[in-house]
């Protein structure tokens, strides 16, 4: 079994599992050494070949995660196909694992321009409540950190240059938590809802009224 993977997704190589086989016994899976620009082979063994049939099915399965390189407008392709003997095989079969964006806008009220308005910070929370980790790539594009990944930050501030593009999250909904106001503005009190859409069109616009609250006892 063949397997073809585009530079966004990364190969989970500890992941591969085959129900009802041992790996090494009755498999191996092959990452290094390939020369036909596969990301990784999985090499049934001649012992486990004499012993099925014409109708033995097999479930293979494996992960891969999206990452730094991953296209948003065209996604990813995963190839896979099956070889034996000396010149027989499958055609390849495609998929594609896409990925989302969306925009965020934060601006004045009564700014009838909306011109983008400077530091405000918020964190990115899953339908889970879960804050959602993020990689810093430019002062107006962040991206979905890969597990455990390095430099993650849990907020995002804005910048008055541009919209803030965050990439790499899924077809779900969000919601966004202003943690700080900017200077002279007053916080928001409730979460702003992010229903992320396939076009990945989406401009969240969150206006910020101008104020100082006031101490409370």
């Amino acid at each position: 079994m063949h397997d073809k993977m585009e530079d966004g997704l990364t190969f989970n190589a500890d992941s591969v599992a085959i129900a009802g086989l041992t790996k090494d016994t009755d498999y191996t899976v092959v990452t290094t050494g390939l020369t036909d620009g596969c990301t990784f082979e999985i090499r049934f063994t001649e012992t486990y070949l004499n012993s099925i049939t014409e109708n033995t099915p097999l479930t293979v399965t494996y992960s891969a995660v999206l990452n730094e390189n991953a296209s948003v407008e065209i996604g990813e392709k995963n190839d896979a196909k099956l070889t034996w003997g000396d010149s027989s095989g499958t055609e390849w079969s495609e998929t594609v694992t896409k990925i989302y964006q969306f925009e965020v806008l934060k601006y004045a009220k009564g700014d009838a321009d909306k011109n983008p308005l400077a530091g405000a910070t918020f964190q990115l929370k899953d339908a889970k409540d879960n804050v959602v980790k993020l990689i810093k790539v430019s002062d107006t594009e962040y991206r979905v950190a890969n597990g455990d990944e390095e430099g993650a930050v849990d907020s995002f501030t804005t910048v008055d240059s541009g919209n803030i593009v965050i990439k790499g999250v899924d077809l779900d909904d969000y919601t966004l938590v202003e943690t700080k106001a900017p200077a002279g503005y007053n916080l928001l009190k409730d979460p702003v809802d992010v229903k992320v859409n396939a076009e990945n069109k989406l401009i969240v616009e969150v206006e910020n009224s101008a104020g100082t609250e006031l101490p409370s006892t």
